[in-house]
Parts: C-alpha cells; sequence; structure tokens
C-alpha cells in the first residue's frame, strides 16, 4: 500500500497506538533535544475525501469534500494537541503537500487550488485558536519555485506569494492569527545548471522581498534527470560524493541567492535501491536479505556523503545565525558563504570546492581579523567525514580538492 496508517479510525475515534515508526522517531527527536517539529500531510483522512482514497481522480482541486473542511481541521489540530501534551515541541503544521499536482497515480495526494488551501487555512486558524495553540500553519510545499512567483501551468494554483499575501485576493490568508509571513517551496526540477538555478531563485527573493516573506526550503533530493552534462557526471558514472557536492550547489544557492532561512532533505534514510545510490538518502539501510529484501529484517546502516555535506552546513549554521558578506570570485566549480552567531562569539564559512585541485586561502577579515582566538576547519570528502583539523596561529586554510570545507573563527 502506498498509503500512509492515520489515527482516524472508522468511528472517527482516535487511536494513539498508530503510526508506531513515526512515534518512535519523533520520540528520538524529542529525547536529543529536537526544538521544533512539523506536523506534515500529504492528504486529508479518507473518511473525508470524495473517493474515499489517499490519492486523487479529481484533476487540479482538492479530493477533500467540501462539508468536511473544518472536519479535517479538527483532525490536525487534535493530533498538534495531543503531542504538545505529551511535550513534542509542534510548531507548525504543513496541511497541503505539492498542490500544483494531481496525484492520480497512486501516490498520497491531491491537486488544490490556492482558494481551496485558504479556506482549509482559515478553518485550521480557527481550530487552533479554540483549542489555544500557538502552533503555526506553514502553507506553500510549492512542488517547485517557479509556482511561488509567477503564473505557470494552472493560475489557480501558482503565483502563489501573491494570492496568500496580498490583500484583496480571493485566497488571502495574511491576516490569520497562526499563518505568519513564511511560505515553503521544493527545490526540485529547477536545480539542473549553475546559472538556471540561480535566476529561479533571484526571483523566488524578489517576490518574497516585495511581500516581505520568510522563506523555507521544505524538501530536496537528486529526483531530476535533466541534470546538465557539463555540470554533473551522470547517475550512472557518479560516485556518492558526487551528489553530495552537487547537493551542495544546491543548499548554497538556496540560501545565497533564493535567501532561505530553512533547508531540508528528503529523506534521511531508505534503501539504495535500483541504482539510486545516495541520491535519496542520507543514511543508506540494508536489510539481512540485502537492498531489495524486506526492510524489517534487521541489518546494516551506513552514512553516506550526503549526511556529512549536510552536516557542513547544519551543524555550524545553527538557528539565528545571520549571513555576512564574504568576497570570493565565485564560480559553479568554487563558492562559499560566511554567517556570525547571535552572539557574535562565532564566524562560519561553508566552502565547495568542485575543483581537482586544493585552495588556499588568501583571507582579509574587514573589522574582526584582531579578535580571531582559534581556527578550526570541517573536511568531507570521499575520504575524509567531517573531519576535524585545527589552523596554526598565522596559517592559511587549505580546502581539499573535490571536498566542501567549514571553516569555524572562534572570536571569544
Amino acid at each position: 500500500s502506498r498509503r500512509a496508517e492515520s489515527y482516524l479510525t472508522d468511528d472517527l475515534s482516535f487511536d494513539w497506538t498508530r503510526c508506531e515508526g513515526q512515534r518512535y522517531f519523533m520520540n528520538r527527536a524529542k529525547e536529543l533535544g529536537c526544538e521544533s517539529m512539523v506536523l506534515f500531510s500529504n492528504t486529508a483522512p479518507v473518511q473525508y475525501t470524495y473517493n474515499g482514497k489517499g490519492f486523487s481522480n479529481r484533476g487540479g482541486t482538492s479530493n477533500l469534500k467540501s462539508e468536511h473542511y473544518a472536519d479535517f481541521a479538527a483532525y490536525m489540530a487534535d493530533v498538534a494537541r495531543h503531542y504538545l501534551d505529551e511535550g513534542y515541541p509542534v510548531t507548525h503544521i504543513s496541511p497541503v503537500n505539492e498542490p500544483q499536482y494531481n496525484w492520480e497515480s497512486g501516490q498520497e495526494g491531491s491537486g488544490w487550488t490556492n482558494d481551496e488551501v485558504a479556506r482549509l487555512a482559515r478553518e485550521l486558524d480557527k481550530e487552533l485558536t479554540q483549542r489555544n495553540l500557538s502552533t503555526e500553519i506553514l502553507l506553500g510545499e510549492s512542488g517547485d519555485w517557479e509556482y511561488l512567483y509567477k503564473v505557470k501551468n494552472d493560475n489557480n494554483r501558482s503565483n502563489v506569494l501573491s494570492a496568500f499575501f496580498t490583500a484583496g485576493s480571493s485566497a488571502y490568508v495574511g491576516d490569520l492569527e497562526h499563518v505568519k509571513k513564511r511560505i515553503c517551496g521544493h527545490s526540485y526540477w529547477t536545480d539542473g545548471t549553475w546559472d538556471g538555478m540561480r535566476n529561479v531563485r533571484a526571483q523566488v527573493a524578489q517576490a518574497a522581498r516585495k511581500q516581505d516573506i520568510d522563506v523555507w526550503q521544505s524538501e530536496w533530493s537528486m529526483l531530476g534527470d535533466g541534470y546538465s552534462s557539463s555540470e554533473f557526471t551522470g547517475y550512472d558514472t557518479a560516485t556518492e560524493m558526487d551528489i553530495a557536492l552537487y547537493m551542495s550547489k544546491v543548499i548554497h544557492n538556496d540560501l545565497t541567492v533564493a535567501g532561505v532561512s530553512s533547508w531540508s532533505y528528503w529523506t534521511s534514510m531508505d534503501m539504495p535501491r535500483w541504482g539510486h545510490k545516495n541520491r535519496f538518502l542520507l543514511i543508506a539501510l540494508t536489510p539481512a536479505g540485502g537492498v531489495d529484501g524486506d526492510v524489517e529484517q534487521e541489518g546494516s546502516f551506513q552514512a553516506t556523503p550526503t549526511l556529512w555535506v549536510l552536516g557542513n552546513y547544519s551543524r555550524f549554521i545553527r538557528p539565528g545565525y545571520r549571513r555576512i558578506s564574504l568576497d570570493l570570485n565565485e564560480s559553479r566549480n568554487f563558492f562559499g558563504s560566511a554567517w556570525i552567531s547571535p552572539e557574535s562569539d562565532k564566524i562560519v564559512a561553508v566552502y565547495t570546492n568542485l575543483s581537482e585541485k586544493g585552495v588556499r586561502l588568501n583571507e582579509t577579515h574587514t573589522g574582526w581579523d584582531n579578535e580571531v582566538k582559534t581556527v578550526t576547519t570541517y573536511t568531507t570528502t570521499a575520504g575524509k567525514n567531517l573531519k576535524e583539523s585545527t589552523v596554526t596561529n598565522g596559517e592559511q586554510v587549505v580546502l581539499d580538492a573535490e571536498s566542501v570545507t567549514t571553516v569555524v573563527y572562534n572570536l571569544k
């Protein structure tokens, strides 16, 4: 089955023992100090859909029955309240995923018009307020970035930023208590070339600035087929590190050109089947019977370079860090960004060197050179997993060939 379990039973009561796997990982995340959780929905419960299924046959309009908007909203709010009562930091609910697609092939989902998403958001806002919850409604999850800022394919399901946040629009939700000035989208399909991804992301940033909206990148993996042969070797010959280095291009441009303040990868773990290598995973699972075996059979797991390269960013650029100016001769084979901590006690720079030669940095620090106490680097290559190294006072930082390197400057 391609359908996920739901807490809602046939008699519309709740069975909180369901979703055992999800509950396990939520609990581990809570134990490990995770500060924010998003409850994410692909479909309304089948009790409320037109076809009684988790996928749709309604084309570009919602599979949620018109009379059940309030019921679906109440369901999501009840689940949020349950987990908040259990001590989980449920900060966001994302009620609709990739509404620009029709989801007719069996995979969970539904098309939704902007007006339908707005109607659901209004109902969910009411239900959250009624339960006295501060949980935010996270809208967007656009199938690609372009849907956010222009009319594309179906004007009822695109130009989303303007539809949701222009006062007077039929889909305006900017006045709702639980909708902040925030939108999220997915980096799929607009990531095939360096210049192409920068052009699209510049337009995302421009549209977001116009409406004063914070942007999150909420889902990416190397899903596309159309990567430029001059910029990527192709999946057949690519190493796992090649795939991780390409991901670094996408993260860099999402952070520095689109200006996103959150970046999420899909998915954390899976079996590396069908020659996919680590395109869709950070941790590769191999069941006892091999990658085509039963995942319930205990086996082995292995961190892949996508995990370590993601760590070059996520382990060091923490919540509250702000980007500062970094001037370098940037190209699709050499790029970087720099960030300062909220306490101004650390500056972090993340560099990607895609060339076959090491690079020695000749640095000038404007306004903070005298403050540097220690410098530590963390290098990821095909043979190094965030390998830590101390840079002796006065020495230049060296970036390995085909590497992502994080340089941490401790200022106090």
